[in-house]
């Protein structure tokens, strides 16, 4: 029997990016809503945004049986096995309450507005015995699990240092570099804000910053992130220098270019990085979202243990982009980010 649901925010991600013709050509699944209607797994019962414009695109578009602006206005509540957390962070852990029968929730990233809002938010679910899954979106993509099962390291060797690109804020989009990096590279165990990085604020949360910082990842390999303006260009980038070769994942996750090892074209007896010899390869981002529900409904259906993007592990990256920014608020000071 499908898993009946609810998609709580109707915004960008909850619905909006739909229209987005640009991204529709790239990315097939980019909105909760287009998962939703297709997954085969889930029953989309009902929908909630204070925003009468995104409610009648959802009522009207796709058929959505309830449709209100406020949770009161729902009476099929106790019917709700998964609920799809789409609002601004500080709004989740009330919707939780609100759901007496829930089995599992898919939410967006930060699971707070503040790092106590998140350890409180997983902390309701752990009590509940809730599923999690968080929407850290490469999680999902096999191209990224099968590098982080032993096809980075096969490819390109132990990591030599790592380099990335992020834009919209540390909180806001700096989390999906920090949590690929932790996927891909390994456990962050300090971070440092670069002291005389130029700071500038652009993206959606107001208290958010972007800045230059450094992950120091358990072994000593460091990762540098530094920032760019979106309203100039989008681009999330990881950049990883291996023993034997170069792995770029750009474009926020679309494509992997690999550029190999060979001899040195200037020195006898020494080897280089060939650019000329780089390939480019197209990774399964465009249907991650879709294929981070079909994670959640098998682990509900007993097929798999647990979740890829479990809120356990969503607030490990929490963690670490707030120990960035006390680390900037301290004058770019060196802090260990503490295990629990």
């Amino acid at each position: 029997m499908p898993l009946r649901t609810i998609l709580v925010g109707l915004g960008r991600i909850g619905a909006a990016y739909i229209d987005d013709k640009a991204m529709a050509k790239t990315v097939p699944y980019v909105t909760h809503a287009q998962v939703l209607t297709d997954h085969p797994a889930f029953r989309w019962e009902a929908a909630v945004d204070i925003s009468d414009a995104a409610r009648e695109l959802v009522f009207s578009r796709f058929g959505v049986e309830h449709v209100a602006r406020t949770l009161e206005e729902i009476d099929c509540l106790g019917a709700i096995d998964v609920v799809v957390l789409a609002t601004p962070p500080s709004f989740r852990l009330p919707v939780l309450g609100a759901l007496p029968n829930l089995k599992a929730v898919l939410v967006e990233k930060p699971l707070g507005a503040t790092l106590g809002e998140s350890e409180a938010f997983v902390q309701e679910c752990r009590r509940r015995g809730i599923l999690t899954q968080v929407n850290l979106t490469r999680r999902a993509d096999a191209a990224m699990q099968g590098l982080a099962s032993g096809g980075l390291k096969e490819r390109i060797g132990s990591i030599q240092c790592g380099f990335g690109v992020y834009g919209n804020g540390i909180i806001n989009y700096a989390t999906h570099t920090v949590d690929l990096v932790r996927m891909l590279v390994g456990e962050v165990t300090a971070v440092q804000a670069l002291k005389r990085s130029p700071e500038f604020q652009e993206g959606p949360l107001a208290d958010d910053k972007n800045l230059s910082f450094t992950l120091f990842v358990e072994g000593g390999t460091p990762v540098t992130l530094h920032p760019v303006r979106f309203s100039r260009y989008r681009e999330g980038s990881l950049d990883l220098w291996g023993e034997k070769g170069r792995l770029e994942i750009l474009q926020e996750g679309l494509l992997i270019r690999q550029t190999p090892r060979d001899d040195c074209r200037s020195l006898d007896g020494a080897f280089e990085l060939a650019s000329s010899r780089s390939g480019l390869e197209s990774t399964g981002y465009g249907r991650a979202l879709y294929d981070l529900y079909g994670d959640l409904a098998d682990v509900l259906a007993g097929k798999r243990i647990a979740t890829c993007s479990p809120c356990e592990s969503a607030l490990v990256t929490d963690r670490v982009v707030h120990a960035v920014l006390a680390s900037a608020n301290s004058g770019g000071s060196v802090v260990e980010i503490r295990a629990s």
